[in-house]
């Protein structure tokens, strides 16, 4: 009966036993912390000038909590036109180190890599993204967005993370500013100045301006009479340097009055013409530039109104050089000094130079390559309306 009774107290202790083993609950899995991207606090908006290398996106990222690979996303928008962007290059950089590298302009717009890149865990790192912009590009502005998905995380979505804004112009050029005339009153036999510009030259560099130009109108009160102004004039800095420039009407002529009475002198160039081909502003320096006529037969009621003129549009790629074409002297900008097929559509209202080609000329036939229209600079206009 005792070894019975024995028997049976320890079986019941091994029952109990694994009963308790049974029932401790199993620890928790370890949850996995994904990485996180933000963007840089080193990222600035800024200004640049193309052709370049420039870096439009700096961001951080830290690892998660195992090790992984990265696929990378990116979103440059469409801002700027793909045959703007011309033979452009994309580098994707961990710690400054080139990581990806894609050339396809198509892809860029929004695209992914096949490539990745590999992530330590709790690992931080700079991504920056560079772009080698191989044209000029003005009056644009991009933003990147960035994504990078975790190939390790199967159902995990993605979140683009906007970069800084870059614009994309000169940094350094000439500025323009239209001024009011020095009287609004029109006064028969008496010399009156019908445009007024102040061209300043960047801070860095001389510059150098070819051409200018003017849209005018004549406002006749009915009497039989012409109005006209004669004995055109252009004053640099209070000097008259008409002798070294052509004025020319909107139908390429030469002229030295304007008469309501010649529908091309609704428009007229002022050209250089002599010597190097080119008025050069010192670098940082504001120089006036004025054009003024005689007044002939106004009466009361009459007027005249004259409005600096620029350009609105950016020439294609490789479009730097002087051309004269088979039209008239106005200053066109073609892509080569000589060819003459095709370049009379390319008459330009203001032409200037950064003065940066090897071998700087501003003469036709042998221009360098180093010349511009207006579009893109900073300009201020006003109109210059005169009364009898």
């Amino acid at each position: 009966m005792k070894k019975i009774t024995l028997f049976v107290v320890v079986v019941g202790f091994f029952m109990s036993c694994k009963k308790d083993k049974d029932t401790i609950p199993a620890p928790p899995p370890t949850p996995v912390v994904a990485g996180v991207l933000v963007k840089d606090g080193s990222a600035r908006d800024k200004k640049v000038e193309t052709p370049a290398v420039v870096r439009i996106g700096v961001y951080k990222y830290t690892g998660g909590s195992r090790d992984t690979s990265l696929q990378v996303f990116l979103n440059l928008g469409n801002t700027i036109p793909l045959i703007q962007m011309g033979n452009i290059k994309v580098t994707i950089k961990k710690n400054l180190v080139d990581s990806i590298v894609l050339s396809s302009p198509s892809a860029i717009v929004e695209g992914y890599w096949p490539n990745l890149i590999s992530f330590k865990k709790n690992e931080t790192a700079t991504i920056s993204v560079d772009v080698f912009f191989s044209e000029k590009i003005l009056n644009k502005s991009i933003i990147p967005r960035l994504a990078l998905r975790d190939v390790n995380a199967s159902g995990q979505g993605m979140e683009y993370v906007a970069g800084q804004t870059t614009t994309f112009g000169y940094t350094s050029a000439a500025s323009i500013n239209s001024l009011a005339p020095a009287t609004n009153q029109i006064v028969n036999g008496q010399r009156i100045e019908l445009l007024s510009l102040e061209i300043t030259a960047s801070a860095l560099d001389d510059n150098a301006v070819k051409q200018l130009s003017a849209q005018h109108i004549f406002a006749d009160n009915g009497i039989n009479d012409t109005l006209m102004f004669d004995s055109l004039r252009v004053f640099r800095a209070g000097n008259d340097i008409t002798s070294v420039v052509t004025i020319v009407d909107a139908g390429g002529n030469e002229i030295h009055f304007l008469s309501e009475l010649v529908a091309t002198h609704n428009k007229f160039y002022v050209v250089y013409t002599s010597g190097a081909g080119e008025f050069v502003i010192p670098k940082g320096v504001t120089e006036k530039f004025t054009v003024t006529g005689i007044a002939r037969g106004f009466r009361s009621g009459d007027g005249s109104s004259t409005t600096a003129i620029f350009d609105t549009g950016q020439l294609p790629a490789n479009f730097l050089y002087l051309n004269k074409g088979t039209n008239g002297m106005h200053a066109k900008i073609f892509s080569s000094p000589t060819t003459t097929s095709g370049a009379n559509q390319y008459i330009q209202n203001f032409v200037w130079s950064n003065m940066s080609g090897p071998s700087h000329s501003g003469i036709y036939s042998i221009s360098s390559k180093d010349w511009f229209n207006s579009f893109g600079l900073e300009i201020t206009v006003s109109a210059n309306i005169l009364n009898m």
